[in-house]
């Protein structure tokens, strides 16, 4: 559903989606993976630490700014690029820059790497929900 909204204000604005632009309905899905499965862990946690909320808006915003959203990859300086690297956000950010603003296709590598972490997240999720799953019932 974001995805069509999004493709609604592209079109309202006519934004030009450029010859590579089309791709994002690749990477969107794997972005929801990621968002669901670090969800599904977080939720798991939140159950038997209610204390993880405040903690996750510290770790949050922190990630938040060692991403580079606001700022051009570019000025970060090479001693710190290969942590930055390790920023799974830091690779779907550089991957939605080549295809909407740069018209460009995005280097395999960030978008292997993006997808194995998306999946990743996604069976950890999964598995430890599993796991205390029968647990949550009785903390709720």
């Amino acid at each position: 559903l974001a995805l069509l909204v999004f493709l609604v204000i592209l079109i309202i604005l006519q934004f030009n989606l450029g010859s590579y632009g089309f791709l994002i309905i690749f990477i969107f899905p794997l972005e929801i993976l990621f968002t669901f499965g670090f969800c599904l862990i977080i939720s798991c946690l939140y159950v038997f630490f209610r204390d993880i909320g405040i903690f996750l808006q510290t770790v949050l915003q922190i990630w938040l700014f060692c991403t580079p959203i606001f700022y051009p990859s570019s000025i970060i300086p090479a001693p710190f690029m290969p942590f930055m690297k390790l920023n799974p956000t830091f690779h779907l950010i550089h991957i939605y820059r080549k295809l909407l603003l740069q018209n460009s296709m995005p280097a395999m590598k960030s978008v292997i790497y993006f997808a194995g972490f998306s999946i990743s997240m996604l069976l950890i999720g999964v598995f430890v929900f599993n796991k205390i799953n029968d647990k949550i019932v009785d903390y709720l």
